[in-house]
């Protein structure tokens, strides 16, 4: 998909997608595929495996982490992708920015918050 040759639907329905290409345990020495992006406080990051992304598309997660509180999201959506068929181990690991890192290194409230 990212050489261009299928489509992100054909990608989704290929004989291939769950085709191993690197793994944690199998080699000595792993490449490991990494990138930095900016976060703010009250941000949401949601980190997934394919047990939930084969099941659960963006308009689905858009919809639970709008309507659920936090803690309760890796649940309904591991409950989501097996009422779906999940067929394969479902991770969620949900992640909410809720501090700010001072000069000092030290974390502080956020600038809207009181003590």
């Amino acid at each position: 998909m990212r050489a261009g040759f299928l489509t992100e639907q054909e990608a989704r329905e290929s004989r291939f997608r769950h085709i191993i290409t690197r793994s944690v345990g199998f080699e000595r020495d792993v490449q490991v595929d990494g990138a930095s992006l900016p976060v703010r406080v009250g941000d949401c990051l949601l980190l997934c495996s394919d047990g939930l992304s084969n099941f659960v598309e963006e308009p689905d997660l858009i919809e639970v982490l709008s309507r659920q509180l936090y803690r309760d999201v890796p649940q309904v959506l591991v409950d989501l992708a097996n009422a779906r068929g999940g067929d394969d181990n479902i991770t969620v690991v949900l992640v909410h920015i809720a501090n700010d890192q001072g000069p000092e290194g030290r974390m502080t409230l956020p600038a809207e918050a009181s003590a």
